[in-house]
């Protein structure tokens, strides 16, 4: 079994002899991830991150900054959206078109990576992680047979040993290198690098070695960190020849699923903006949480002579020094002494809330940019997102995804036939990603509907319209409904409107 290794830059010193060297644009964007990452992790993944995110204050301990720092909470926006983006154009059930070939349809509805996964299902999770950091990879794979010397293989074998292709989903942080060629006046895949951690087990405990599985075209070598250093440098590998074999492929089976390309390898991620806003948040909140406890305990000031004697309440002598408590008076023997509390003003801490109130507020909007419709004509809006019949940018997004899924689903027919054909495509909701309200537009809806100024089934339609409520609403049958379940304490005619002279309650039997 393999997992997501660390995201750190590897190959700095650029040995053209290792494979573990990184290309610049993944320099360039495993800073973003990381960031990305550790803000979608939530709170745990913030406080690990430290000083990172949560700068320590001149003058600040180590002590005061790491109780500052363990009672720190993320506010989890970012997360919170990417879930709800994420979700919209899986909300209805993903269609299978019929141009689907028949076993690969099986494979989508059933199995389609060789966990247990429905397409509709990993697929959401490769969507996900597409917008999430700008792009994201999917590997259609197959077993290598079992063969036997000068014993001819058919695809008897094949179904025998269930050797049938899949899907495997490649996070861009394990894409260490990408390039690309022109052949035959198409540019095509040319070169690809990805990093893994492959576990096995060892007994009864696990072992995790360091894998680098080279993608070129027909061919894959499969590249294990040396673990002996004894004579071999630090990132030392070696090829491993049984793993390294033949695709029979004249292109390297791999998609990339892009959102916002700005060059190979390269991307804007979406909500790269939203992460920094909540950081700032992080920040925000945690020093309004520490001025919040210094402001709950006032200071004792005094002047004049210092204390020469402690008394409790019943005039009994405690001892000497400056005590303070419920329980302790102090006794001057300066007649001109005082002592007084010196409390926080509150500026400070309404300024402070107020900051926290704003970027929840931006926060809170920032994720409806996506699903707006966009303004402007036909040809503008194409211009802007590149299709000419998506209104959203998520619309747009879903639409790029299909052509994905489309390029994965033939690559597994390739494996299948040996010939290039279609391996069918799939269409996901597309109206759950456009909407047409904001919050302004139904606030004057809700406004003009309290004042009379709109009928009650014009104001239903303009919320079919808008997505808030579901296509198939009925505003005729819903009023039925409005009749025979009146409001309690307060009568609807069967317009839906308020009686204008409902009957007065009887007044309750005496006890």
């Amino acid at each position: 079994m393999s997992r997501v290794p660390s995201v750190d830059s590897h190959g700095a010193d650029k040995n053209p002899d290792d494979p573990s060297v990184t290309s610049a644009a993944y320099d360039k964007m495993i800073p973003v991830w990381n960031k990305l990452n550790t803000v979608e992790g939530g709170t745990d993944e913030m406080r690990a991150a430290g000083t990172v995110y949560l700068p320590q204050h001149t003058g600040e301990d180590n002590d005061n900054y790491i109780k500052r720092l363990e009672t720190s909470v993320l506010f989890p926006k970012m997360g919170k959206t990417l879930e709800e983006l994420a979700a919209k154009p899986f909300s209805d059930e993903m269609k299978i078109k019929d141009d689907t070939p028949a076993v690969i349809q099986e494979f989508m509805e059933n199995d389609i990576d060789l966990n247990g996964n429905k397409a509709a299902i990993f697929y959401q999770e490769w969507f996900r992680d597409g917008i999430f950091k700008g792009f994201s990879y999917v590997l259609v794979d197959i077993a290598r047979p079992e063969t036997e010397e000068g014993v001819p293989r058919t695809k008897h074998d094949d179904k025998r040993e269930n050797r049938r292709p899949y899907m495997v989903h490649i996070l861009p942080e394990q894409v260490i290198f990408v390039a690309y060629a022109v052949v035959n006046g198409v540019q095509k895949l040319s070169h690809l690098r990805v990093r893994e951690e492959v576990t096995e087990q060892n007994g009864f405990t696990e072992t995790t070695r360091h894998r680098i599985r080279v993608f070129d075209i027909g061919y894959i070598t499969t590249y294990y960190r040396v673990e002996d250093k004894k004579d071999h440098d630090e990132d030392a590998w070696r090829v491993s020849a049984e793993e390294s074999y033949d695709t029979g492929l004249d292109e390297i089976p791999v998609v990339a699923f892009c959102v916002d390309r700005r060059g190979v390898q390269l991307s804007k991620p979406p909500l790269e903006d939203l992460s920094d806003l909540n950081i700032a948040h992080w920040q925000s909140s945690s020093d309004q949480q520490n001025i919040l406890k210094v402001a709950r305990f006032p200071i004792l000031s005094i002047s004049g002579d210092r204390v020469r004697q402690q008394y409790g309440p019943d005039g009994a002598k405690v001892g000497t020094g400056n005590v303070i408590g419920p329980r302790q008076l102090l006794r001057f023997e300066d007649p001109n002494a005082r002592a007084r509390y010196v409390e926080h003003t509150g500026s400070a801490i309404e300024s402070g809330r107020k900051e926290l109130l704003d970027l929840e507020e931006q926060m809170a909007m920032y994720g409806s940019q996506f699903t707006r419709r966009q303004s402007g004509n036909a040809t503008a809006t194409a211009r802007t997102i590149d299709s000419a019949e998506a209104v959203s940018t998520l619309q747009s997004w879903a639409m790029r995804f299909e052509d994905a899924a489309a390029e994965a689903q033939r690559l597994m027919t390739l494996y299948l036939d040996g010939v290039t054909g279609s391996g069918g495509r799939i269409k996901l909701n597309h109206k759950a990603t456009v909407s047409d309200s904001n919050d302004s537009e139904l606030t004057a809806l809700d406004r003009m509907r309290s004042r009379r100024d709109l009928s009650r089934e014009n104001y239903l339609s303009e919320m079919v319209r808008r997505g808030i409520l579901a296509e198939d609403f009925d505003v005729e049958e819903d009023a039925k409904l409005l009749e025979n379940e009146p409001t309690p304490g307060l009568d609807l005619d069967p317009g839906g409107e308020p009686d204008p002279d409902p009957e007065p309650e009887p007044d309750p039997e005496p006890e």
